[in-house]
């Protein structure tokens, strides 16, 4: 084999090999995302929010069929590549091969097609190879391609087990606030029913964002990029939501030996443990550092304080503020910082953070596009 021969099985060894391990880490490794898969969903991301900024008015609609695009089109991309990568290792060694029909001189496009049928584990045997390294690399060829197959099926039975645990933390996140998008109304609503009412609702808030850390642990894609029609299953809203009843439950267990008090931080950690997950998978260090010692600024104060105002207008004499509790501060500054951040990555959520407002528009700031 020439030296340039030598170059392109080379090439098409260490191609073949890198989306191999790119499948691997993506859909059996529970803390890796492959680099291939990565940048395929973000540019497909960038690609269709810039779209919608010039679609206003479908932009949701068109953004929900994201995610199932991303996988599809992260499936098709290793194909291809994998197929280059097994037709570049064959196209030197053409000599070695047998041709039926009135085929005279085989080319690169015939190592393609062979490498398609072989990888695809059609076969139609049409070309074969005759000595036995090539018969081995046919053989290797055709389980990789059978093997990519079976991990992509079983990674999207997965991928929609994990979607379905977000939705059902925003399913219930809606539901006990009344639709109403303001995390304090899990506070003004059943507080009255009585101390252990509340608490069980932010045990149960706890457990299921913990289920859906895990899930995004390992199958990031629907951290993000899986996307509703339907508001109420926006990863941030839910995350904004939550966060605002963290910070409503310290402030009505100011006192630690308050019976609701473990149940409010049990819920603040599983959400930073959550937001922690999102931040590692796409977000830089900064981020981490300020979910660990968040950075508290005046407006977090003031957020905490307007909460405050609707607590007391809302609860009247059953409950009196103190002082600002310094956790729920600290919540809402990790709040403000891990929203600011996702912002600028997915062009979704408003870029000033957590708004006591509530307001459902995530669309009204100017777009900063996407990583």
């Amino acid at each position: 084999m020439e030296a340039w021969g030598w170059v392109s099985a080379t090439a098409g060894g260490l191609l073949a090999v890198t989306v191999l391990a790119d499948i691997f880490f993506t859909t059996l490794h529970p803390d890796i995302e492959g680099p291939i898969a990565k940048a395929v969903q973000r540019s497909a991301w960038a690609a269709a929010v810039g779209l919608g900024n010039r679609l206003r008015r479908i932009r949701r609609q068109l953004l929900a069929f994201v995610g199932p695009f991303m996988v599809v089109l992260t499936f098709v991309v290793w194909v291809a590549l994998f197929i280059v990568g097994i037709a570049l290792i064959v196209w030197p060694n053409l000599g070695s091969y047998r041709a039926e029909g009135e085929i005279e001189l085989l080319t690169f496009f015939d190592a393609l097609y062979y490498s398609g049928i072989t990888v695809s584990v059609l076969g139609y045997g049409d070309i074969t190879p005759v000595t036995p390294w090539l018969q081995l690399v046919a053989v290797a060829a055709s389980l990789s391609g059978f093997g990519m197959l079976t991990a992509v099926v079983t990674y999207i039975i997965e991928l929609v087990g994990s979607l379905d645990e977000r939705n059902r933390l925003s399913l219930r996140v809606h539901d006990e606030t009344g639709g109403t998008e303001r995390g304090v109304q899990l506070v003004l609503r059943h507080a009255p029913a009585g101390t252990r009412a509340l608490e069980d609702r932010y045990v149960a808030w706890a457990l299921l964002a913990r289920q859906v850390e895990d899930k995004l642990h390992r199958y990031a894609l629907t951290s993000l990029y899986y996307r509703s029609r339907d508001p109420a299953y926006d990863p941030e809203g839910t995350l904004r939501i939550v966060g605002e009843a963290v910070v409503a439950g310290y402030l009505l267990a100011t006192d630690p030996e308050a019976p609701v008090r473990p149940a409010v931080e049990e819920l603040d950690l599983a959400t930073t443990r959550l937001m922690g997950t999102v931040a590692e998978q796409y977000l830089d260090d900064t981020v981490m550092d300020a979910l660990e010692a968040p950075d508290v600024v005046e407006d977090d104060r003031r957020w905490v304080e307007q909460m405050s105002e609707v607590m007391v207008q809302a609860l009247g004499d059953r409950w009196s503020p103190g002082d600002l509790d310094p956790a729920a501060v600290a919540t809402a500054a990790r709040l403000r910082a891990f929203l600011t951040a996702l912002a600028h990555l997915t062009d979704w959520t408003p870029a000033d953070g957590p708004l006591p407002t509530g307001e459902s528009d995530h669309h009204r700031t100017q777009p900063k596009g996407a990583g």
